[in-house]
């Protein structure tokens, strides 16, 4: 398909600029605008509904179809585990060391370890949880994608999370101090295999010429 990125750089407090609330009026992103020749355009929010959406309309050959009913109900599974179980944690954990870093000087030692302990006794625990769980899921497949034997809205939803929260940028937050690729194999394994997909290769290159 034909697309454009459109990126819109959040403000010092981390809020969303008036550009994206016009878009969207919450200000949260992704949003996904559909521009059809004769017709309105249509504007949706959410990841997975977006994923969702685009699966359903525009995937005319099956590529990233489930083949099954019980493949289907999987993938929606996994596209609501990922917004319901995983990236709230990780967002707290975000915003708690984001606001450590926004208190004054002489009280940000305090608040840090209160956001660390909050980190550590619910966030972590939580995430390493939900993280084992889906760590055990691939072990059960003997690898691979995490439904069926090809990508679907799966892989697409459960990329950020475990790329970019578990093995990359807040790897030391969720876990604190421990070796991630060693505690969780399998999905080490997959994330490698994930970010060797042409598609996804693709589009990270024209995301970042974008940012």
């Amino acid at each position: 398909m034909d697309y454009e990125i459109k990126a819109y750089p959040r403000t010092k407090e981390y809020l969303a600029p008036k550009e994206l609330l016009d878009v969207f009026p919450t200000g949260m992103s992704p949003v996904l605008t559909i521009i059809k020749e004769g017709s309105e355009p249509l504007t949706i929010g959410e990841s997975g509904h977006i994923v969702n959406y685009l699966i359903e309309y525009y995937d005319k050959d099956g590529k990233f179809t489930p083949k099954s009913h019980n493949d289907k109900e999987l993938v929606d599974f996994y596209l609501h585990f990922s917004e319901g179980s995983i990236q709230p944690h990780l967002v707290s954990i975000l915003v708690g060391n984001i606001a450590g870093q926004k208190v004054p000087w002489p009280f940000r030692f305090v608040t840090n370890q209160v956001f660390s302990k909050m980190n550590s006794t619910f966030y972590a625990k939580r995430l390493f949880t939900n993280f084992r769980y889906l760590d055990d899921q691939l072990a059960k497949k003997g690898g691979g994608y995490f439904v069926g034997d090809h990508l679907t809205g799966a892989d697409f939803m459960l990329d950020f999370p475990i790329n970019n929260g578990l093995f990359l940028d807040r790897a030391d937050l969720v876990g604190q101090g421990k070796d991630m690729k060693k505690e969780f194999p399998n999905l080490y394994k997959w994330s490698q295999m994930i970010k060797k997909e042409p598609l996804r290769i693709k589009a990270d290159e024209e995301a970042k010429a974008k940012l």
